[in-house]
């Protein structure tokens, strides 16, 4: 059984961070999949799929019909006054951040071979 990871998140309106206490009782901050302490806080949506991090604000330029940034600035806004549209699915600001937050969570799994349950944001 992987053991449950309770971990701690900033989620940033610029960039993300994930941390949790390691073994010698020291808080670390848990580098991504691409190996970066921290996580652009940008959203692109491909046409099969959805990129999260600094693919996705790398695009945000070439692309920027496709990509949402600062979607913190925008939680607690209902539908009525934040929503973006991609393809068929329209996504309210919380909607999107739990994008960025899934990211940091399975980055954070694979990084400590672990399953992570508990979380402070």
């Amino acid at each position: 059984m992987k053991p449950l990871l309770p971990v701690g998140i900033d989620l940033g309106t610029t960039f993300s961070a994930i941390a949790h206490i390691d073994h010698f009782g020291q808080p670390m901050v848990i580098p991504n999949g691409e190996g970066e302490l921290t996580t652009p806080s940008v959203i692109l949506f491909e046409d099969d799929r959805v990129v999260v991090g600094t693919a996705a604000l790398q695009n945000a330029i070439a692309e920027p019909e496709r990509v949402v940034e600062f979607v913190k600035r925008e939680m607690g806004k209902g539908r009525a006054e934040f929503s973006r549209k991609f393809g068929e699915r329209e996504y309210s600001a919380e909607e999107l951040s739990s994008l960025i937050l899934r990211k940091l969570k399975q980055d954070a799994e694979k990084r400590l071979g672990g399953t992570i349950e508990d979380a402070v944001v």
